[in-house]
């Protein structure tokens, strides 16, 4: 603010000082002289303008480029983030495939445990068809057992 107030101030008292100096039936022929001068800083402004400009042009070019790697980076925290989320696809079968494994333990433990239990009891045709029906079943849980397993062990394989 204060230097254009001076500039201002400078501009106005000029033809002031100018007609004080020199007298006002020769201050045109005074102020003619100073057309170089003018012309000097008039080129000085201009060669500002075209430096601002290529400096403009410099910087317009730096942006695109970091708006080219910024566009990079993404794409590759996109393809991280579709890489971690078919992680956590795969992790989560395992995780469903470890809880039917374990279930199935526990089934087959189970049946097992009834077996022995009616084993133990008193032997009657009711408790031999019953021994029957749980051996079947216990086989039938074992058989899926082993097929899950298979298809895990060729899943890790893979």
């Amino acid at each position: 603010g204060l230097i254009y107030a001076s500039i201002l101030g400078a501009w106005l008292a000029t033809p002031i000082v100018v007609a004080a100096l020199v007298g006002e039936e020769k201050s045109g022929p005074f102020g003619d002289t100073f057309g170089a001068i003018n012309a000097l800083f008039s080129g000085f402004a201009f060669a500002g303008v075209i430096v601002a400009i290529l400096l403009q042009r410099e910087e317009l070019m730096l942006q695109r480029e970091e708006l080219s790697l910024t566009r990079a980076e993404l794409r590759r925290t996109a393809e991280a983030q579709e890489q971690s989320g078919h992680t956590l696809g795969e992790q989560a079968q395992v995780m469903k495939v470890t809880a039917h494994l374990n279930g199935l333990s526990t089934l087959i433990q189970a049946t097992a445990a009834q077996i022995e239990h009616i084993k133990s009891g008193p032997q009657d045709p009711r408790s031999v068809q019953a021994i029957a029906k749980l051996v079947a079943a216990r086989e039938q849980q074992i058989e899926e057992l082993e097929l899950l397993m298979h298809a895990v062990r060729s899943a890790a394989e893979t």
